[in-house]
């Protein structure tokens, strides 16, 4: 049986998500945390409730979230690490497996370029051409390839995977 993933692209000012199970999105979206001018504190907590939600909907047997990286300035270092600390415990409260996955690893089986920006573009196209869904949000599409890359990680779904892996690049 297919286990159910949710993948979060989290961050304080808009996060992603998406809902796939077996190689199949479920669901995606994303959503603001808040405005820009909302202390850190206040846009985490939206973060957290938002997930809370998520989960409570969908009951994931799995969450996996990206890691963060310094980049930038260390108060917004400390923001993103903020925002990962709440939802891990926020999946430790509720007794749901999770996973923090290093942007590197999983865009290493589905994005070939460098530079940040071609990476984004990219993570649009893929996702069009792996599942027919048109978005212009590259959160929602780094979300779904999240959730994908544990799929394929796992092999969780297998005949699916199987019509998608030739679409997809060596890992």
């Amino acid at each position: 049986m297919c286990r159910i993933y949710l993948g979060v692209d989290q961050s304080s000012n808009v996060s992603a998500y998406c809902v796939q199970k077996g190689g199949k999105v479920l669901d995606y979206g994303s959503f603001q945390a808040g405005k820009k001018t909302d202390k850190p504190h206040i846009r985490i907590n939206k973060l957290q409730t938002k997930l809370k939600e998520l989960i409570d909907h969908w009951s994931p047997d799995e969450v996996i979230f990206e890691d963060v990286f310094k980049k930038g300035s260390i108060t917004g270092f400390k923001t993103l690490a903020g925002c990962l600390a709440v939802c891990v415990n926020t999946c430790v409260s509720l007794g749901i497996e999770f996973s923090v996955v290093k942007a590197s690893s999983w865009r290493k089986g589905f994005i070939t370029s460098k530079k940040r920006v071609d990476q984004k573009q990219e993570a649009i196209e893929k996702v069009n051409e792996l599942f027919n869904i048109k978005t212009d949000s590259d959160d929602e599409a780094e979300a779904i390839l999240l959730s994908l890359y544990k799929t394929k990680e796992k092999k969780d779904g297998e005949k699916e995977l199987r019509k998608l892996i030739g679409k997809l690049p060596k890992s």
